[in-house]
């Protein structure tokens, strides 16, 4: 990773006939250095915590459906003394130090977290694409065409505004493209795919969302 630098971030630009256009500059400053390694990485664990809903549990030895009854006299059997049949050392017993429903939730200071993202953002800046111009795909056949006319490899991540309805909709089946509206992607989205793509409403979005957390 690059020492901290103060230049604007600059994205690719493309329109919808894959046609290279002039780099997009978002009128924000880039923020990246190894100062931010551990506050990146704290941030995108704290997400991937709070994604977990913790409901898992187990019946214990006093919440199985067994008899309490003492299986058999305490001494003279010449079997090891036993007690109900609910005991964790029974066929379908209770679970000893099973889990049970509890919260991962980890707060992240509001400040870390708006600095986290314009980390991610700066990171991945030659990454990340803005699609603009005149949108005419109808079918899911010629979306797929135009990720390859732009030489996307990889998985997508593609960030789109609730005016994208017919975006998601041609883009929405084909295969490692993820769509995601811009106003809730998290950090660690944007570190986990090799391309982002993101549409024009949703760069106005973006744009809004940098300057609102900037």
């Amino acid at each position: 990773m690059s020492e901290a630098y103060s230049k604007t971030i600059k994205i690719g630009h493309y329109d919808w006939t894959a046609s290279r256009l002039e780099d997009i500059e978002l009128g924000i400053p880039g923020c990246s250095g190894k100062n931010y390694d551990r506050l990146l990485s704290r941030v995108i664990v704290a997400e991937q915590a709070n994604l977990r809903q913790g409901t898992v549990s187990v019946k214990t030895r006093g919440t199985v459906s067994r008899s309490t009854r003492k299986l058999y006299r305490q001494k003279g059997t010449g079997n090891a003394r036993a007690g109900d049949a609910g005991s964790p050392t029974r066929y379908h017993g209770g679970v000893a130090f099973g889990p049970h429903p509890r919260s991962y939730n980890q707060k992240i200071n509001k400040k870390e977290k708006k600095k986290a993202f314009l980390v991610g953002l700066t990171l991945r800046q030659n990454d990340i694409f803005c699609i603009t111009g005149e949108f005419g795909f109808k079918k899911t056949k010629e979306a797929y065409g135009f990720l390859k006319d732009i030489k996307i490899d990889g998985n997508v991540l593609m960030l789109v505004d609730t005016e994208d309805n017919d975006k998601r909709i041609v883009f929405r089946n084909i295969e490692d493209v993820e769509l995601i509206n811009v106003n809730s992607v998290r950090v660690g989205s944007l570190m986990n795919y090799s391309n982002i793509l993101i549409t024009e409403a949703a760069l106005n979005g973006l744009k809004k969302r940098l300057h609102d957390e900037g």
